[in-house]
């Protein structure tokens, strides 16, 4: 946590004036796009998101500070997910590409991002939730364990698979090259192509995290 995330997070353990506000001021974006992640639903993530910060305001005592504001709050998310789930008895299924968030301009998401997102929707709702802490949100391994209540290797190992389902797809994308216009015309350079293999060959590898996290913010974020 960064100074002023540790000191947001001192300010709403102990009540002071304005720092539900600004907690949700600085936190409500995120967790409605993880929300809306795990749901699969815009109306079912605002409702989420609503009740996370309820149930956040009324346990703010309980926080300890062991992990940061954010995670706490993705872990009371997930939780409360997952036992309404349960309580309903609700099967597991694969994201609806519909149900996620727009990304890119006016004009609506790129190619790559449509690529992108469907590879996604192909994932259980599990494996999704550990790729959008990880590689969206930019939490660690740990944290990412932390908050889904669950094993940490599993967590990598949710998270390698889907990131090698991503670089599958956008590798695949990258051989398909545009045919010349005439026969004999020099073909100009598919630049898309080449960004996607970059994109690939980039996508979770090690020492390059940040990067990575850019590529698919602008997606699902």
């Amino acid at each position: 946590m960064t100074a002023d995330e540790s000191q947001l997070a001192r300010s709403f353990r102990q009540s002071e004036p304005d720092a539900f506000d600004e907690v949700y001021r600085t936190y409500g974006g995120r967790m409605l796009a993880y929300a809306q992640q795990v749901t699969g639903s815009r109306t079912d993530a605002e409702d989420l998101t609503q009740e996370v910060f309820l149930a956040a305001y009324a346990g703010r005592g309980s926080f300890r500070g062991r992990s940061s504001l954010l995670t706490w709050l993705f872990s009371i998310a997930s939780r409360r997910w997952r036992d309404g789930r349960r309580s309903r008895s609700a099967r597991e299924s694969p994201m609806d590409p519909a149900s996620m968030p727009d990304a890119g301009g006016p004009g609506g998401l790129s190619l790559d991002a449509i690529r992108l997102r469907d590879a996604v929707a192909t994932l259980d709702r599990p494996m999704a939730e550990a790729f959008h802490l990880v590689m969206v949100q930019g939490l660690t391994h740990a944290e990412a364990a932390q908050a889904m209540g669950r094993p940490l290797g599993t967590v990598k190992w949710y998270t390698a698979t889907a990131v090698r389902r991503l670089r599958e797809v956008l590798q695949d994308d990258s051989r398909h090259e545009p045919k010349d216009m005439q026969q004999g015309e020099p073909r100009r350079p598919d630049r898309a192509a080449d960004r996607r293999a970059e994109q690939a060959a980039g996508l979770g590898a090690a020492g390059a995290p940040a990067d990575a996290h850019r590529q698919v913010r602008g997606v699902f974020g």
